[in-house]
Order: structure tokens, then sequence, then C-alpha cells
């Protein structure tokens, strides 16, 4: 197992090296997303005024929820894919990659489902105001269409990527976000449709990145993905959870920080003389700014994910030490330097 385990570049090539070609385009890939996300804002700002902002932002919790539930399925997976492909037990690592696309299909169809019955009800939770709740309804009823589209292709580029492909799943995510921006432009300006333009580009470029992501299981690098593999395999549903479970609850004390600021927001808002609409605009906006900063240290922690599964698996823990030092170390450096510039350059 020893002699095998270092034939394969997790297991032998030098950890920068790995590092830098699983990091790098996963850093790339997220911080394109990012850069949308502000272009989005800017389109919606300028198009449909401030009320657009805030609408969008007022929205960000299901965004949230959506990021913590493909975690829960997506990192759970494809770590005990990686632990078992170290293992070299291939049988097991099937069974997990099926247990957890069925579980992102059908987790991304009920929440579909449940934010389009109860997508007003959910907007007065997280905040929304009476001007701003119309808006924030036509984005989400049509956003909420996208849901397993965007849980499917979340969870699909991480195990791309864990399969050894991370440009791939580099350009699942960019083509996705470039398709956005130009369907942002073609639906708010040429054709008017205004924020409901915005949310259909948004959906739109979603079904793309979920088929290329699809596709690429057809010729899946470990072993050929059966149908055979799919259903909802109970002896595999706890180990996903638990290690999918950190990341989960992450986001969604992330969610509820959220919510809990937005009704601040729009409280206290209320009672200054900016009044409620402002506030949540601008919160909306430094939030997909501060998205900007995240792009480095999750892409740099979900790139090094494929190394540090295999050589968990494969017990090369001087490795694994060695791979987390130096991602940390990197992590750390971006974030100083991103706090000094925020703090002294905020314009």
């Amino acid at each position: 197992m020893r002699s095998e385990n270092s034939q394969n570049p997790l297991g032998a090539a030098p950890i920068t090296g790995l590092i830098v070609k699983y990091a790098v385009p996963t850093v790339i890939s997220m911080l394109v997303s990012s850069a949308y996300n502000l272009t989005d804002q800017v389109f919606i700002g300028n198009v449909v005024g401030i009320l657009g902002n805030a609408a969008t932002g007022i929205t960000f919790p299901v965004s949230i929820l959506c990021i913590a539930l493909t975690q829960l399925a997506g990192v759970g997976t494809v770590a005990h894919f990686n632990i078992c492909m170290g293992r070299k037990n291939e049988t097991e690592a099937k069974g997990f990659i099926g247990t957890g696309l069925t579980m992102v299909v059908a987790i991304g169809l009920l929440l579909m489902a449940a934010v389009l019955l109860f997508k007003t009800p959910l907007l007065i939770l997280f905040g929304a105001t009476e001007n701003i709740l119309p808006l924030a309804e036509s984005y989400l009823a049509i956003t909420g269409m996208g849901i397993p589209f965007l849980l499917f292709s979340g969870m699909a580029s991480l195990l791309i990527r864990s399969d050894g492909s991370p440009s791939y799943s580099m350009i699942c995510t960019l083509t996705g976000a470039i398709l956005n921006v130009a369907l942002d432009w073609l639906f708010m300006y040429p054709l008017g449709w205004g924020l409901p333009g915005a949310a259909i580009a948004t959906v739109i470029s979603q079904v793309v990145s979920f088929v290329l992501a699809a596709a690429y299981f057809t010729r899946f690098k470990a072993f050929k993905i059966e149908r055979t593999i799919f259903g909802l395999k109970t002896k595999y549903v706890p180990g996903i959870a638990r290690l999918g479970s950190s990341n989960c609850i992450n986001q969604l004390m992330l969610m509820l920080v959220a919510i809990v600021l937005n009704n601040s927001l729009r409280y206290y808002g209320a009672l200054s003389a900016y009044g409620s609409e402002i506030p949540l605009a601008v919160s909306g906006i430094i939030v997909k700014i501060s998205h900007v900063l995240g792009a480095f240290a999750v892409g740099i922690a979900l790139g090094c994910q494929p190394i540090f599964g295999f050589n968990m698996g494969a017990k090369n823990f001087g490795r694994l030490r060695e791979t987390y030092k130096k991602a940390l170390t990197v992590s750390l450096c971006v974030c100083v330097l991103a706090f000094l510039g925020f703090q002294f350059f905020p314009r």
C-alpha cells in the first residue's frame, strides 16, 4: 500500500506544488464568483436603485443556507472519498459518492420547495421592509428555482477537484460567473427587465454550471460512475454528516448573524435620518465585498482538502502536518493584508 500511495501525486509530489495546483484554481474560481457578486450589485444599483441592492441583500440568508447544505453533503463526501482512495478502498469510495450525490439532489429539491412556498414569511423573518418586500419576493421567486442546480454544481465542483481535475472545476465556476455578468447586462440594459432580469441571469448561469459539472461524471478518473452507486445508503449518511457538519454549522451561524443584523438595521435604521433601506443596502454591499477576502481563505482550505484526505487515509501524517502549516501561513498572511487594506483604504 505504501508503494502504491507513493505513486499517487497526492501522496508523493512536493506539498508546495500540490497546494499551488489545487488551491490556486479554487481561489481563482471563488474570486471570480465574488467579483460577479459585486458586479451584480453595480448593475442592480444603477438600474433598480438602492431598494434593489437592499432586496438582494435581504435574500442573502437563503444563499448562505445553500452553501451550508452543500458543504454538509459535499465536504463530508469528498473527505471520505479521498480517505478511501488513500486506503485503496474503491468500493467504499463509490458508496460515499453515490450517497452524497443523492443527498444533495434530495436536499436541493426540498429546499427549493420550502423557499418557494414560504418566501414571504421567510423574507419578513430576514428583515424585509414594506418597500423592499415586493422586490425581494420577485427576486427570490425566480432564484429559488435554481437552488437544486446550485447545490449540485457546488458539490460536484468539490468532487471534480478531489478527483484530480481542479482546472475543470474552475472552468465550471468561471463559465457560470462570466455568463451571469453578460446576461445581467443583456437582461437589465437592452431588454430592461430590471431585478427579475438579474434573477433570470443567475438561474441560467447555475443551470449551465450544473450541465458542465454533470458532464464530468461520464469521465470520472478514479473509477467509472455507474447508476448502481446512486441511492441513499444509510450506512454512509452518518459519516458524511459527521465530516460535513462543522462547515455546515459555521455557515448556519453566519446565516443567523445575517438575519439578526438585517432586523437590527431595519429597526434602528428607521429611527435614524437614513431610514431602514439605506443601511440594509449598505450591509448587503459590504457582505459581498467581504466575500473577496473569504475567496482566498476558503479557496485555500478547499483546495488543500484532497491532499488532507488522501494522506489521512494513507497515514502519511507528516505530509498532513506540512500541508496544514503551509496553508495556514498563506491564509494568515492574506487575512492580515486584507484587514490592513480595509482599515486604511476603505474607499
